[in-house]
């Protein structure tokens, strides 16, 4: 589940650029586990 920030004095495109770039930041964090290294797939 993506965190939700709170973002001030953004509005219109601004709100939606910010607002990709934190689910981007998310999704990059999601694929690191808790020491902050990539995970691997088991093969």
């Amino acid at each position: 589940m993506a965190s939700i920030r709170k973002i001030e004095h953004l509005l219109g495109r601004d709100l939606a650029v910010a607002a990709l770039a934190n689910a981007q930041i998310d999704a990059e964090m999601g694929k690191k586990d808790h020491l902050g290294m990539e995970t691997k797939p088991i093969v």
